[in-house]
């Protein structure tokens, strides 16, 4: 299935919102239903957001060694929770 226009701007947007300075580049994975999902992974803690729509954001946030597993669906304009997910996944890169 091919990924939906108007996902892919959703995409392009919340990239170039990423800030560099506290997180690498994700990997970029084609999801079903014209999704598309940007993963990070170091050791056992692992980040994954997924383009739902250009509206809707799902995450999952998930650290075996720590015990941790959270995953919700946000709005993509949720700034504060997204800026926070990526501190949280840069904060146990930096410490890996």
């Amino acid at each position: 299935m091919q990924i939906e226009r108007r996902v892919l701007r959703a995409a392009e947007d919340f990239i170039l919102y990423l800030p560099s300075d506290i997180i690498a580049t994700p990997e970029i994975v084609p999801m079903t239903r014209g999704r598309l999902q940007f993963e990070w992974h170091q050791g056992n803690r692992s980040l994954e957001i997924e383009l739902e729509s250009e509206q809707l954001l799902h995450y999952l946030k998930w650290d075996s060694d720590a015990h941790i597993e959270e995953e919700d669906v946000i709005s993509v304009h949720d700034t504060d929770t997204i800026q926070g997910l990526l501190r949280w996944f840069a904060a146990g890169s930096l410490n890996a």
